[in-house]
């Protein structure tokens, strides 16, 4: 999942309007950066034959779930800003990655070439997560042996005690964050170690504060994106 996105105004705006509003924006440099990411992300469909660049709204999921109206529409994370903060970034070897709203699954193929023990996806569509599966059946046997997608609500996934690095692209709104922070936190408590938090379009950063204390943070940006890292 990803951030929210109003479909009508998305279908207002046209590529030279959002061209013109990102150069005026982000500036030439940024705007080219996300040029750049949107051709590879269609290459990558195109070489993998996956179903990851379609975004997907809410009310064209056909079922129904009590956080449903919580949840933001799927829009996959541009794999040039995703592997730039990834290569940033130091875990350890034995590290295991957790995206919250993994929709498609294109972070979880991503997250698969980048040396983690194990990838799991936490997804609560039934819809999503059947596209998910096929496209983790594509990609490859050998990375595809990684990822573990799990079809359930985030608030109610129990972490296991060597999941470290977290993944959210402001998949959802506060109430359903706070549910899974506390998760994080409980998890925490049972068993104490190093963890990573990565937030892509940080519209709820400071619920993290609240929800975990005050934690070391750094700032990144790439093409249209703002990302906030945490590490406890």
């Amino acid at each position: 999942m990803s951030a929210t996105v109003s479909k009508k105004k998305h279908k207002q705006a046209g590529p030279v309007a959002r061209l013109l509003r990102s150069l005026h924006e982000q500036g030439m440099r940024r705007t080219l950066q996300s040029a750049l990411s949107i051709a590879e992300d269609w290459v990558f469909d195109w070489r993998h034959a996956t179903d990851t660049v379609s975004r997907v709204y809410q009310v064209e999921l056909d079922f129904e779930h009590p956080n449903k109206a919580s949840a933001h529409p799927y829009i996959p994370t541009r794999g040039r800003a995703f592997r730039k903060l990834l290569s940033s970034l130091t875990f350890p070897q034995d590290s295991v990655f957790v995206d919250y709203g993994s929709g498609k699954g294109k972070v979880l193929l991503l997250a698969s070439k980048l040396g983690f023990r194990r990838v799991v996806g936490i997804e609560y569509s039934p819809e999503l997560h059947e596209v998910a599966v096929a496209n983790i059946r594509r990609y490859g046997a050998t990375d595809a042996s990684l990822i573990e997608p799990v079809c359930c609500d985030a608030t109610e996934y129990v972490l296991r005690d060597d999941e470290n690095a977290f993944y959210f692209f402001n998949p959802f709104e506060l109430d359903v964050l706070q549910g899974v922070l506390r998760q994080i936190k409980d998890s925490l408590g049972r068993h104490r170690r190093k963890i990573w938090i990565i937030y892509f379009d940080p519209r709820f950063k400071e619920a993290f504060e609240k929800g975990l204390g005050a934690w070391q943070t750094q700032m990144f940006t790439y093409g249209g994106y703002e990302v906030v890292v945490l590490e406890n």
